[in-house]
């Protein structure tokens, strides 16, 4: 749960990671605030727009290698002289160029659990490229939390990180090991919700996988029986200003703009941390082709983990 100052006092459940950001700030649009217009699209990309021509500088590691895949550890420069880690990991043996899945990882995780997702993917012919939200994995800062009461820096994390995807897939079109044409989005819990946003606004992304995410705050606020929402909320007053700018974070504002590219949901009937009407608000505002799957599971998907991942790749086979 959370302290008074919003930060951390103990680890999330394991497997996607709990989505404590996108609680945290569904406080903020709970019924007792103001409505407030909805942003622009033209306001919406605003926020999120960088300098593409900011030079990469990039790095990379000598190549580790296991039994199915291979690892690389790279780096390369984002906005605000933030230079962001990420591990490239590709099947052995394999022809070049190859498919690639951008993925994110939930809150408190980091790149690492890239490695995990290789052992399902890699051997479907897919390369993966995990990188660390701000502030997770090597980037982690004391005393700073992506998911924290003090919404200018929650709102500077995530503006950060999802310029950070897009930085990502400027860095794999330099490649020649990776083909540009099909180049797809794999997010976890926190990664899907940023991901819903980074895929929207970046149509390089051919195809998009969100596993437990959702949209819709104020449905969050009232709804999720995680104590970190109200816990935070207390410490919130009305504001319509407030308001109008977290709805420029909220993903159900972007995920519209993924069509006409398909979309895949993964969602769990039971989740308490993202309840089954948030994630049928953020599916709902998404536009065509898109398909969510339901499984009878709490946040982490429960035993339901494999059964995912298959009916992931299976999906990821038709449509990248």
């Amino acid at each position: 749960m959370l302290s008074r100052t919003g930060r951390c006092a103990r680890q999330w459940p394991p497997a996607w990671s709990a989505v404590n950001l996108f609680v945290a700030l569904a406080v903020l649009l709970a019924p007792v605030l103001p409505a407030a217009d909805s942003p622009t699209w033209e306001q919406l990309q605003a926020e999120y727009a960088y300098d593409p021509e900011l030079p990469l500088e990039a790095t990379a590691d000598p190549v580790q290698n296991s039994d199915a895949f291979t690892v690389q550890r790279v780096t390369f420069r984002s906005t605000n002289a933030e230079t962001v880690p990420a591990l490239l990991c590709k099947p052995s043996n394999a022809r070049e160029p190859l498919p690639c899945l951008l993925f994110l990882h939930g809150y408190g995780g980091s790149k690492e659990m890239t490695r995990l997702m290789a052992l399902f993917f890699c051997p479907q012919g897919y390369a993966l490229l995990g990188l660390d939200a701000e502030w997770h994995g090597e980037r982690k800062q004391a005393g700073r939390e992506l998911f924290s009461a003090d919404l200018e820096a929650t709102a500077y994390a995530i503006r950060q990180t999802v310029v950070d995807l897009r930085r990502a897939v400027d860095y794999l079109l330099t490649r020649p090991d990776i083909d540009p044409n099909r180049l797809g989005y794999l997010g976890t819990s926190m990664g899907a919700i940023l991901g819903a946003i980074a895929c929207g606004l970046d149509d390089r992304l051919k195809a998009s996988v969100l596993i437990v995410g959702g949209g819709d705050f104020a449905a969050l606020a009232r709804y999720s029986e995680h104590p970190a929402a109200r816990a935070i909320g207390e410490g919130l007053t009305k504001s319509p200003e407030l308001a109008a700018r977290v709805a420029l974070f909220d993903p159900v504002n972007f995920v519209a703009h993924i069509a006409p590219r398909p979309l895949l949901m993964v969602n769990g009937t039971n989740d308490q941390i993202v309840p089954r009407r948030c994630a049928q608000a953020l599916y709902d505002a998404a536009g065509e082709p898109k398909q969510i799957i339901w499984f009878e599971a709490n946040h982490t998907l429960d035993t339901k983990q494999i059964e995912a991942v298959s009916r992931v790749a299976a999906w990821l086979k038709d449509n990248l």
